[in-house]
């Protein structure tokens, strides 16, 4: 059996499409398996920032709700002493 010009062409483009293949898989093993911690590595500063900026957004919201809470108290004393000096007059 002799192979001619077009059997010739046939194998080489099944072995090409082959070798893609093939290829495609280890390439696609590869990123699964090394962009990961790219990522991570590029991520974590920004997710330690983010979790920074929150802690200090949590931080200042107890201050402000707490400084609230004061302010509150006081209006409620200030309001209890006008009732009582409208009710002596």
């Amino acid at each position: 059996m002799t192979l001619d010009k077009n059997d010739l062409k046939q194998i080489r483009e099944i072995v090409r499409e082959e070798v893609r293949e093939v290829v495609r898989e280890e390439v696609h093993d590869q990123i699964i398996t090394e962009v990961p911690p790219i990522i991570e590595a590029k991520i974590l500063p920004l997710k330690q920032k983010i979790d920074q900026i929150w802690d200090s957004l949590n931080e200042d919201l107890i201050s402000n709700l707490t400084m609230i809470e004061k302010l509150s108290k006081k209006v409620k004393e200030m309001d209890s002493r006008i009732k009582k000096l409208e009710l002596s007059k």
